[in-house]
């Protein structure tokens, strides 16, 4: 093992992808399974970075508190430090109280990646702010959607669409993710068919059948199964929006919004959430966020006709996020407090 390891109980979804990033840009080694199983690799290690360790909070800080003991650098990355903010809400006290008695540990800091001036709140729970590298990542792994392939079921999705906007609901559909709503939107207004082709890309086992069944009949399109991550990132080459208009139960950072944002589709949110406070904050596209407010069906119904129109009209060409504010921000704070050497990496063109 190098000098710094990297850690995660898995390397599903978003988790691969930020253990190939520290990797890339810091010289991490990956190490992936139960902590009980790499204790000892864990513990000897020079530098440690836990990444999503609010999933396994208590056995991070009690490493973290035994690594100080011998004065060993540790790193936790929060995925949903905000749902910690909510001190009334008491499934969320102890780890409330543990992120206070973490930010006194030695050697040891957490870091969100939500940027504090969007929950200005988080100041008081971690020491610092990353943005997700999913919002900036693409050039820095080589990945690049114009020359991967999507799923083959979507090949003919644009002569299916005939001119219409393709709005698109990414991986694992559930109603966290508004799944459910993006449908029953779809279902409530039959005009909709009209000018929009909706279509979901991703397992859907956890969807109400009879919801799914009315959605693929009102004309919708259904992908329900697994689904890469090299087939999700080519299907954002074939749609024209994003949906993460995502539940009160998920207000986080996302991942399918940073990769919409990296590819030039905008995103459609939900009203006040913080996906919404990042579009405003930064800046993603021109004019007013595309929101919803998730609280009634025909209501919204009529108010993504709106969205569809305007955008037919005049399309939204959407921002990048600054490298000042994506790897360099990531590598300065990384260097920071694990007190790294810098290390060099390679830019992709795209």
């Amino acid at each position: 093992m190098g000098n710094v390891i990297l850690y995660e109980k898995n390397n599903r979804g978003h988790r691969q992808t930020y253990a190939d990033i520290c990797q890339n840009l810091l010289g991490a080694d990956p190490l992936f399974g139960s902590m009980r199983s790499h204790f000892f690799k864990l513990f000897k290690a020079k530098k440690l970075i836990c990444s999503s360790c609010d999933s396994y909070f208590l056995k991070f800080i009690t490493l973290s508190i035994l690594r100080a003991a011998v004065k060993r650098h540790t790193i936790g990355i929060m995925i949903r430090p905000e749902k910690y903010v909510n001190q009334n809400d008491w499934r969320y006290l102890a780890t409330f109280v543990l992120l206070h008695i973490t930010l006194r540990i030695p050697h040891t800091k957490t870091i969100s990646i939500l940027p504090f001036n969007v929950e200005p709140k988080l100041s008081t729970l971690v020491d610092d702010w990353i943005f997700d590298p999913q919002f900036w990542d693409l050039s820095y792994l080589g990945l690049d959607p114009r020359i991967v392939d999507p799923p083959p079921e979507l090949l003919n999705l644009k002569q299916k669409a005939a001119g219409r906007l393709i709005i698109a609901s990414l991986g694992k559909q559930d109603t966290l993710k508004g799944s459910d709503y993006f449908c029953q939107i779809y279902i409530a207004n039959p005009e909709l068919a009209r000018d929009a082709l909706f279509i979901m890309v991703g397992d859907c086992s956890c969807l109400d059948t009879v919801t799914v069944k009315a959605f693929c009949k009102a004309g919708g399109v259904v992908i329900n199964r697994f689904v890469s991550d090299e087939e999700l990132l080519a299907t954002y080459r074939i749609v024209d929006v994003i949906w993460t208009c995502y539940s009160l139960n998920y207000n986080q950072s996302s991942g399918i919004f940073g990769r919409a944002v990296q590819t030039g589709k905008p995103m459609i949110v939900r009203t006040d959430s913080y996906l919404q406070k990042l579009q405003n904050q930064f800046h993603f596209y021109d004019g007013n966020a595309l929101t919803l407010s998730c609280s009634n069906i025909h209501r919204d119904s009529i108010a993504i006709k709106e969205i569809i129109n305007r955008l037919h009209q005049v399309p939204l060409p959407v921002r990048q996020l600054p490298d000042v504010l994506g790897v360099e921000r990531f590598q300065t704070i990384f260097e920071k407090y694990l007190q790294l050497n810098p290390f060099s990496y390679k830019k992709h063109d795209r």
